[in-house]
């Protein structure tokens, strides 16, 4: 694993001065000056643009007044004014979970549905802390899963030509013209469906790598959770942040590091939270209720709780700001009043609602107050789908551990070509690795998984949240695991808020919805 500093924002009075090619001294390189500057404007009546400025002049100044700042003062959300990218490469899929579970970030990882793998995984630290011959173990089974990943791959990329004439057709010809590979859309849509189908029976420490975006407040927080991470791969990775971080700006990673702070501030940094609160939580559990090993389940996407009246809840918020828009004072409950007519009699609820969104397309966001009503789900995902499920970050995604009970998901196409008893055969030596190594670290086991195997989430979005959701995951082009899911999703909202969900959808089917809509 390693950790590369690809960049920080730079105050623009130094970029003005290297574009007069002025000599400037490293430190103001530092995007500390600009949340100094932005620090003071609550107190000082200079223009933002002076105190900017000023700051950039004053490298250790701004330093000394961020410590204060931050720390004395409690005004960390300066912090966020400093940002920070990494270039994070050879990390596990796992790893990339842990670091891709905070949602102030920004993320672009490497595809394994449009990069052909080369065979490269992860060999956590704590496998030579195991019995002798497990490490050997391991390293075979993820070898035989790469093996067979390379054998399937061209046998379903002939499966999606044989699927697929028309596409096939035109990349041949493309190909025949003497049209490069990767501008050969065809062939390449052909290969990726093949790509994402075959990568299924891929182990979890299979290697990735990403690009990394953060503020510093944010970071700081990355840091301090990975520092108690049961992973050895994810607490080296809050190290690297940790020391490139630091060494840019120092004054802004207060709170990562207990024996600076204790130089710094003359006082102990208090971490038995962070470091104890899994453990108590664990313990306490356990007093509370003996866990069984298989539960009951319900299908793989269930509908747990939601707003009641959510209807309700949405059209009276937008009733209160259409009029307050109009000059007329309404109050929440006499706007509520409405909305129930609205809703009892839902033809007019109906109608007012198509009215108002007469113009909406497919690329709009529906209006906050269609946040007032929330749902919860219990989904089951493969850690192939759960990749595309955590990256929607507004909504709240509570994982659980990886389960081979609730068995695996194998791709239709792969169950096509006859290859599904191979990949399952594989599934199921992973999931005896998994048991066997689970007995000395159950945080350690996952990394014997595939992407196949699932995990049981627990997911709580506002109906608003879902639109967004559903435009990219329901849509024709979104990998089919998450669309399966997302469309069940919808399927099952429109059961509670027949109104405020009539024109969920993805972006290919919209024109067919409104057009379903508007036609009745």
């Amino acid at each position: 694993m390693n950790v590369v500093f690809g960049g920080t924002n730079i105050n623009a009075t130094v970029i003005e001065k290297i574009k007069k090619g002025e000599i400037i001294d490293s430190s103001e390189l530092s995007p500390e000056s600009i949340s100094a500057g932005y620090a003071r404007v609550s107190r000082d009546s200079r223009s933002v643009t002076e105190l900017r400025e000023s700051s950039s002049r004053e490298v250790a100044n701004a330093r000394k007044s961020n410590e204060i700042i931050f720390f004395d003062m409690g005004h960390h959300s300066i912090a966020e004014h400093a940002y920070f990218n990494f270039d994070v490469l050879g990390i596990s899929r796992l790893a990339i979970e842990a670091l891709e579970s905070h949602r102030l970030a920004g993320y672009t990882e490497k595809s394994q549905r449009y990069i052909t793998l080369k065979g490269d995984y992860v060999t956590p630290l704590e496998l030579s802390s195991l019995p002798k011959d497990m490490p050997d173990q391991f390293h075979r089974l993820v070898k035989k899963q790469n093996k067979l990943y390379y054998e399937a791959l061209p046998i379903l990329i002939e499966f999606q030509r044989q699927a697929n004439p028309e596409l096939a057709k035109e990349a041949d010809r493309k190909k025949d013209e003497g049209i490069k590979d990767r501008l050969n859309r065809e062939k390449n849509t052909l290969e990726s469906w093949a790509k994402e189908d075959a990568r299924y029976v891929l182990s979890m420490a299979t290697e990735g790598q990403l690009g990394f975006s953060v503020n510093a407040r944010e970071l700081e927080y990355i840091i301090r959770e990975f520092k108690f991470h049961p992973l050895a791969e994810v607490r080296g990775m809050g190290e690297r942040f940790y020391e490139i971080a630091s060494g840019v700006a120092p004054s802004l990673i207060i709170l990562s590091d207990a024996e600076s702070f204790e130089k710094r501030f003359g006082r102990p940094l208090e971490e038995k939270f962070m470091k104890e609160f899994d453990q108590v939580l664990s313990e306490e559990c356990k007093k509370v209720i003996q866990p069984k090993n298989i539960q009951s389940r319900n299908g793989e996407v269930e509908l747990i709780s939601y707003t009641r009246d959510g209807d309700r809840k949405i059209l009276t918020a937008l009733l209160k700001k259409g009029l307050e828009k109009s000059g007329i004072s309404i109050g929440y409950r006499d706007a509520e009043t409405y909305a129930s007519n609205l809703t009892s009699n839902q033809e007019e609820g109906r109608k007012f609602l198509l009215n108002i969104f007469k113009d909406l397309t497919e690329f709009d966001r529906l209006p906050r107050e269609f946040e007032l009503s929330t749902l919860t789900y219990r989904i089951v995902t493969s850690a192939t789908n759960f990749a595309q499920l955590k990256r929607h970050r507004m909504m709240t995604l509570l994982p659980g551990f990886y389960d081979p009970n609730l068995g695996y998901t194998i791709p239709n196409s792969v169950i096509e070509v006859g290859f599904d008893k191979k990949y399952i055969d594989e599934m199921n030596r992973a999931s005896e690795l998994f048991n066997e190594i689970k007995k000395y670290n159950p945080h350690l086991a996952p990394y014997a998984l595939t992407n196949a195997h699932r995990r049981e989430n627990i997911v709580k979005m506002s109906v608003r949240e879902l639109y967004a959701f559903s435009r990219l995951r329901c849509d024709k082009h979104a990998q089919w695991d998450v669309r399966n899911n997302a469309n069940k999703m919808v399927e099952l909202v429109k059961e509670v808020n027949p109104l405020t969900a009539m024109f969920l959808g993805g972006k290919h089917e919209f024109s067919e919805i409104r057009r379903k809509l508007y036609e009745k």
